[in-house]
């Protein structure tokens, strides 16, 4: 019974009132069939297109290590969870798992330095934009005053 690295990427019905309670078990289900490597909280998205009638889902993220065997009885236990709007179970090899894990962290710092830079860039605009107008109501002062 070698064991493996896997990858379950689930979607989470918006509709869900306690998203904790439902990571929770979750996490759970996947500790008694294997050994968590990394999580990820859960984190709101929308979709592409609607399943399931939702325009928006959870996204939850988990990286594990259990054998080939116990992958049938995941996927079993979160398709009968009414819950569970997707999910996928693949494999990854270490290389792939270790480039994943530590991709994810700087993604989020880099989404917040990209929003901070926006946000400068709109403060600069803004700002150009108010100079040009009051430029343009003094040439027209300008005009009426001559």
């Amino acid at each position: 019974m070698k064991k493996k690295n896997y990858r379950l990427t689930c979607l989470i019905s918006q509709q869900t009132k306690d998203i904790k309670k439902v990571y929770e078990n979750i996490l759970n289900l996947v500790k008694e069939q294997g050994e968590i490597t990394y999580k990820q909280e859960p984190i709101q998205k929308s979709l592409a297109y609607p399943i399931k009638k939702e325009k928006g889902a959870f996204l939850i993220d988990i990286f594990f290590t259990s054998s080939p065997e116990e992958i049938e009885g995941i996927e079993k236990k979160l398709q009968a969870n009414s819950k569970v709007l997707r999910r996928l179970v693949v494999s990854v090899t270490p290389k792939e798992l270790k480039a994943l894990t530590t991709e994810e962290e700087p993604e989020e710092e880099r989404d917040k330095e990209t929003t901070e830079e926006t946000t400068a860039d709109q403060n600069t605009t803004t700002e150009k934009k108010k100079k040009e107008h009051g430029k343009k109501i003094d040439e027209k002062l300008n005009q009426i005053l001559k």
